[in-house]
């Protein structure tokens, strides 16, 4: 990507821009166009295959739920952050 060549088959998860979802999942080559990547929110994840970044997706909302009780993925990618950087 930092060639801006194609990435087939590449998927970034990332902080969704609509504040009424959490996450998005956007094809790599979508960072191609000047726009998107000046606008890109954070991302938070890389798959190979639309499959693989829909299991990450999945994953981070199993742990959210085992961790808050609840599905607000947001909060608890915020909270992580706060636990790493205090290590």
């Amino acid at each position: 990507m930092e060639h801006r060549r194609p990435q087939y088959e590449v998927y970034l998860i990332t902080l969704a821009q609509n504040p009424e979802n959490q996450l998005e999942i956007i094809g790599a080559n979508q960072m191609l166009q000047k726009t998107v990547y000046r606008r890109c929110p954070e991302i938070i994840g890389i798959a190979c295959g639309y499959g693989e970044a829909l299991e990450l997706v999945r994953q981070l909302a199993e742990a959210t739920y085992k961790m808050q009780k609840n599905g607000d993925i947001r909060r608890y990618l915020g909270r992580q952050q706060e636990d790493e950087s205090c290590m």
